[in-house]
């Protein structure tokens, strides 16, 4: 895919917008070279009520040209309901190149297949209802993904064509279904901006909440439902998260202290406290550095060694500091372990 350099040629847990409808119209009777996918302006409404918002066209153009591939424009979107299910998605033609136009709208040009220029010739089919990826939360399209051929487009573009004493009815087409408060002036209020804002001041107010990392109330743009799911995913990966490393943190500092142990630089009466140490913030790296700098304890690593080799020849899983206790007792280490198992 490429991208045109002059008019019409300028060229980011997402989900797919379905239908947009269409409008400057084919008089010459033939399939047109190019077809308008997304309309100019800064909201982006459908008839159903849903609505988006494209303040970066030449961001879409860019995304989707990234990509490198034709988008495929099928008949009322196969490529989307069908091909997932094995079943037969043909295409109409193919989207090789978008590019934007005056007022920011966003033009494909079209290969066509000689099925889709006859149909479209013919007038069986009148719009195209694009598909994109959007930002859930925020509404902001993102790339176009593929075209369709529909009579019952959602949003309002250009026709493919018109049957003749249709003039003067498409611009009333274009009058966007009630509404009476747009997405620019919703995400206005919710960012604390005045309701004359401009669409520059709401993207860098929206971009200043990003990097703050502020939150907003952003029900008005998703179901709350949604937005809960989203945050809740997000606080049990955040808790995940937390969870493997205190367990990564716990099995480094059990490897710094058995290392110690081996070579001998500290003593099991003293793993308690130099556990202790390493629990605290910054304490592993602090332990680490004394280790280092101790000197080797007479008898300890020959001790350690005698221990682990004890451990080894009797199955025996008791820690050095629980043999210790044993000694100090008296204690065989089966009765020491049997009363510890009756103890939990």
């Amino acid at each position: 895919m490429t991208t045109a350099s002059a008019t019409p040629n300028k060229q980011t847990g997402a989900t797919i917008a379905t239908p947009i409808q269409q409008i400057a119209l084919n008089e010459a009777g033939t399939a047109p070279d190019w077809i308008e996918l997304i309309p100019a302006g800064f909201d982006v409404q459908g008839r159903d009520g849903r609505a988006w918002i494209n303040p970066d066209p030449e961001g879409v153009v860019a995304a989707t040209t990234a990509r490198s591939l034709p988008l495929p424009l099928d008949w009322e979107h196969a490529t989307e309901t069908r091909a997932p299910q094995g079943l037969d998605a043909p295409a109409a033609g193919w989207i090789e190149e978008v590019a934007i136009r005056e007022g920011g709208s966003i033009w494909g040009r079209v290969d066509w297949t000689l099925r889709g220029r006859t149909m479209v010739e013919a007038k069986e089919y009148r719009f195209v209802s694009p598909v994109f990826a959007f930002d859930k939360v925020t509404g902001v399209i993102r790339r176009l993904i593929s075209a369709a051929l529909t009579n019952t487009p959602n949003l309002l573009l250009t026709a493919l064509n018109r049957h003749s004493g249709d003039e003067g009815t498409d611009q009333l087409n274009r009058e966007p279904p009630e509404n009476p408060l747009s997405i620019a002036t919703q995400l206005a209020a919710v960012l604390g901006l005045a309701a004359t804002a401009s669409d520059a001041e709401i993207v860098s107010a929206v971009t200043e909440a990003k990097a703050a990392n502020r939150s907003a109330d952003l029900s008005s743009f998703a179901p709350r439902a949604d937005l809960d799911a989203a945050i809740n995913r997000a606080n049990a990966a955040e808790t995940k998260l937390k969870e493997r490393e205190a367990a990564d943190h716990a099995k480094a500092i059990d490897a710094a202290i058995a290392s110690a142990q081996d070579a001998g630089k500290i003593i099991p009466a003293s793993v308690d406290d130099y556990r202790a140490m390493c629990s605290a913030e910054g304490g592993l790296e602090r332990f680490n550095n004394l280790v280092k700098t101790m000197p080797v304890i007479a008898g300890a690593a020959e001790s350690r060694a005698s221990n682990k080799a004890e451990s080894a020849n009797t199955g025996s899983d008791l820690t050095d500091e629980e043999r210790a206790v044993c000694r100090a007792l008296g204690q065989d280490e089966a009765t020491f372990k049997s009363t510890q198992q009756k103890a939990s």
